[in-house]
């Protein structure tokens, strides 16, 4: 799918897949192939896509034309200002966070699933565009992908216990349960982004099961996820 909340940057191409585009986890065997076809059909050269290797940390990478067709081992966020290089990240529950800066002309991308935005995948990605372009937060774009909504996303107490700095993202209905679209939005404006910057696309993984992989609902042997994307289009 693509992604209207940025329809008024037609320089931009982001999206991401959907379950009959088949399993696009890193590693997969089936992966590659279901890569290959889904970019092609996209128009996008599959030697153009950089994939984050993913370990629910926190570190970001700075990309282009060399790390083009590789995937960057130990990263969960990515970003860039080579017009020719495609950031992508996996999910199936988690959120895809997608930046855009159209005066710095910089866009990045970054996994967001509990423990990274716990471990700061979220600042650090400001960070990075703040320290190597120059970015001024008040002046980028950011658009949460489809993930988890809350009304699925059930939290132990330990889990709970660790984000009770965003009370108003936790909710007590005889379980815990998390809203990490807020804890994002929250950490977003803490750092300086305006709230009518920030676009929230809405969609549940967990509910939509013709469209998403959800890792919650389906409670895979093998991991199934998509992929989401972003960079210039030529």
């Amino acid at each position: 799918m693509i992604l209207e909340d940025f329809s008024e940057y037609p320089e931009i191409i982001i999206g991401v897949s959907e379950k009959p585009d088949g399993n696009m986890k890193l590693g997969a065997r089936e992966s590659k192939n279901n890569r290959e076809r889904f970019f092609s059909n996209k128009k996008i050269p599959f030697t153009s896509v950089v994939s984050a290797g993913l370990v629910h940390g926190a570190r970001v990478k700075i990309v282009g034309k060399k790390n083009r067709g590789k995937i960057v081992k130990g990263t969960d966020g990515l970003a860039t200002k080579d017009r020719g290089t495609i950031l992508t990240v996996t999910v199936a529950d988690c959120i895809p966070i997608y930046f855009y800066d159209q005066e710095k002309q910089v866009v990045a991308i970054a996994h967001g699933g509990w423990k990274g935005i716990l471990a700061g995948i979220v600042l650090n990605t400001l960070t990075a565009l703040e320290d190597n372009f120059k970015v001024n937060p008040k002046m980028l774009r950011v658009l949460l992908g489809p993930g988890i909504q809350r009304c699925h996303y059930e939290i132990q107490n330990n889990v709970a216990e660790k984000f009770k700095m965003y009370p108003k993202a936790l909710f007590l209905k005889e379980k815990h349960y998390l809203d990490l679209f807020k804890v994002i939005r929250l950490q977003l404006v803490e750092k300086g982004l305006r709230e009518e910057n920030i676009s929230v696309s809405g969609q549940c993984t967990y509910e939509d099961e013709t469209r998403f992989f959800s890792y919650r609902r389906d409670k895979p042997k093998t991991v199934q996820a998509m992929v989401a994307f972003i960079g210039f289009r030529n």
